[in-house]
């Protein structure tokens, strides 16, 4: 292919792409076909094309030599990440206050670079591949610096892991960045894409180097546990062993007392399902011995009231299945009718069955708190990563539901409720989310009218709203799986967050 350009009349030099030998006419003709304008100019006054020779290829000298420049630029980006993207930060959000264009600190000093004379990267595989450089160069040195100062312990935990992230989410968050950009011709879709790509890119990045020369584990589900439960009490059952109606009955009075206690009321409407479905347990339960399929089949009975309609129908359902999973769970020998092999073997083989049961309860509970539906209801504002933090907090508080998991169960909890080290500077950034405040919402519209490079921070805002959310959503789940299973494997910190921060630094042309 050789290069043609043409001077017409309109003062302008257009050039294109063609096979070598084309033709004058030829040339025209196509030139016209992609400027349509130039279609009403006289041909005589359209001067003859000239053929302009494709440039040389660099010299590998001189490729080793822009290489280098492109590393140190990667290098000394990196080396300024965080400085520079708490910089832009405030002089966004002096432009939302002020409506002036302030020119980030990170572009600034990407211009003295290139005025300095190190080469700028060119096209988006090259430009994806600086971002993650860099990223990846500062992480050790924002790692160095950041030594002893309890505020930014964040930057020094699980260096690999971070540096797999920052490299990751650099790269991730560019490319998509720079697509959606040209997809949209909108920037601020661009650095939204690219933030939650950088985030995406970074968590993956950083689980899979966390998993590097470790053995895949295999996540339980509740209804694993409750099968194998099911299982453990069908074949004690087949021994012979059952439980004694009087029991039973006590549970079904001492369930409804507890209900009682928490103002539930047989006589309102939205309580009467509820007692409704108590008589029908008490009819269940007889005068015989009662199995433990039985058993199940009132648990089920009572849980599907847990998807009413009304809320406290649901809550006071909730409160009855926790009651009789107490019951199930702590079932003991003078509970028990014992078959032909004795008291002490029924006893003996009602234990495993007993471990499962209680598992599956208290995930369950876990997994009660994974559902927002309800409190997204009392506050539509809040974030999904607010709710079940709330909703965990809530659990923490109920002493009568936290007093059911091992201390170490709930110092778990307490993890999840918390987050990584990371979450308070991304819950920071977070409160700019347009989603969760209508002031935002309105400033981010009236400051991207007055300055396009504001509206990096509400972008920001809400890429870091979402990780959080998903982050902490992912955690609970994990902890869930681990509960049912009896088995808690230690926490591994997300670095989501790194993939946010690698890509935060590069979104300097909003316009």
């Amino acid at each position: 292919m050789t290069t043609y350009s043409i001077s017409a009349p309109d003062g302008n030099t257009y050039t294109i792409e063609g096979p070598e030998g084309a033709s004058q006419e030829q040339v025209k003709q196509e030139v016209i076909r992609q400027n349509p304008q130039l279609a009403s100019t006289p041909a005589a006054e359209v001067p003859p094309t000239a053929a302009v020779a494709a440039p040389e290829p660099p010299s590998m000298l001189n490729q080793i030599g822009r290489q280098a420049g492109l590393t140190a630029r990667a290098g000394i980006t990196g080396i300024t990440a965080v400085p520079a993207m708490f910089a832009d930060f405030l002089t966004g959000a002096g432009g939302l206050a002020t409506g002036r264009a302030i020119k980030p600190s990170s572009q600034a000093l990407q211009e003295f670079m290139t005025q300095a004379g190190l080469p700028e990267p060119q096209g988006t595989l090259e430009r994806a591949v600086q971002a993650g450089a860099g990223a990846m160069a500062g992480t050790g040195v924002q790692a160095a610096a950041s030594q002893g100062i309890p505020a930014l312990s964040a930057f020094t935990a699980n260096l690999p892991q971070q540096v797999a992230a920052a490299g990751a989410g650099g790269v991730a968050g560019q490319a998509v960045s720079e697509g959606a950009t040209a997809v949209t011709g909108s920037p601020l879709a661009g650095v939204a894409a690219g933030l939650v790509a950088g985030t995406l890119g970074g968590a993956a990045a950083s689980k899979a180097a966390a998993r590097t020369g470790k053995l895949p584990t295999s996540s339980v589900t509740i209804e694993d546990i409750k099968n194998r439960a099911t299982q453990s009490y069908k074949a004690v059952e087949n021994l012979g062993v059952a439980v004694k109606p009087k029991s039973v009955l006590d549970m079904l009075n001492n369930a409804e007392n507890t209900l009682v206690k928490g103002n539930f009321n047989p006589l309102i409407d939205t309580h009467k399902p509820v007692a409704q479905v108590l008589n029908q347990l008490r009819a269940m339960t007889g005068t015989q011995r009662v199995s433990f399929t039985k058993l199940e089949q009132m648990r089920a009975a009572a849980g599907g009231l847990k998807t009413a309609n009304d809320a406290a129908t649901r809550k006071f359902a909730g409160d009855l299945v926790d009651e009789i999973d107490n019951y199930i769970g702590s079932l003991k020998g003078n509970d028990l009718i014992a078959g032909q092999a004795g008291l002490s073997k029924a006893v003996s083989s009602v234990q495993s069955a007993r471990k499962d049961w209680r598992n599956m309860s208290k995930a369950t509970i876990l997994e009660d708190a994974l559902n927002v539906t309800e409190a997204r209801q009392l506050d539509a504002k809040a974030s999904e990563n607010e709710l079940i933090r709330r909703q965990l907090i809530n659990l923490v508080a109920n002493k009568k539901k936290i007093k059911q998991f091992s201390e170490a169960e709930q110092n778990a909890i307490k993890s999840v409720a918390r987050g990584g080290k990371g979450d308070p500077i991304l819950s920071l950034i977070a409160r700019f989310n347009p989603e969760r405040s209508q002031l935002v919402a309105t400033g981010s519209a009236f400051g991207a009218a007055l300055n396009p490079l504001s509206m990096a921070v509400p972008a920001a805002g809400f890429a870091a709203d979402k990780y959080l959310g998903m982050s902490r959503g992912a955690a609970l789940r994990g902890l869930v799986s681990d509960v049912a299973g009896g088995t808690l494997r230690p926490q591994q910190p997300g670095y989501g967050w790194r993939g946010t921060l690698a890509n935060l630094p590069t979104q300097e042309e909003m316009q």
